[in-house]
């Protein structure tokens, strides 16, 4: 008679794994940006760290301010003196574009949504939202000033999963 027994461990060069992702995912020049800051346990459970003076929340997330386009070292500790250290460089996660969008992730049918763009230069957005492939709503957002906002009636049958879309023309004809 035999017995085996297979256990499965997590391996990991630290005791905290850093994830960095930009909040609007890429780094647009010219507006303020910031960081989500991910930090969980190698089996994945969030950890609760303290990086700098800001810490994360129940699920292992903080939001730092990006104040510089140098580059950075983000050291996360939790209550029981685990640590890791990761390096970034916000210039290896430069956006084309040159604006961000900012929205609320959830709607319902009917409700109004608030678009708003930030920008470092005085640009008309076109702003598309999609329902299976279908383009539903086109409008116009002008930004000046450095922001922008569009609220979006939403139509009753536009429920399930919608996408948003901005873009613009470029003054050599490219959308970008």
């Amino acid at each position: 008679h035999s017995e085996t027994k297979i256990l499965r461990l997590p391996v990991s060069r630290t005791p905290i794994v850093i994830d960095i992702v930009p909040v609007y995912g890429e780094i647009v020049k010219g507006i303020e940006n910031a960081l989500y800051v991910v930090c969980t346990y190698p089996d994945g459970r969030p950890a609760a760290c303290r990086i700098g003076t800001v810490t994360t929340d129940s699920a292992g997330v903080a939001v730092l301010p990006l104040t510089s386009l140098d580059p950075i070292r983000i050291e996360a500790r939790d209550a029981a003196g685990r640590s890791a250290t990761v390096d970034f460089d916000p210039r290896d996660h430069f956006a084309i574009r040159d604006f961000a969008l900012l929205v609320e992730p959830s709607y319902r049918a009917g409700e109004t949504m608030t678009v708003t763009a930030l920008s470092a230069r005085d640009l008309t957005l076109y702003v598309d939202l999609v329902k299976n492939d279908q383009t539903i709503i086109t409008k116009t957002l002008d930004v000046r000033g450095g922001r922008g906002s569009l609220p979006i009636d939403l139509p009753t049958e536009a429920f399930g999963t919608l996408r948003l879309t901005a873009y613009r023309v470029r003054e050599d004809g490219e959308i970008v």
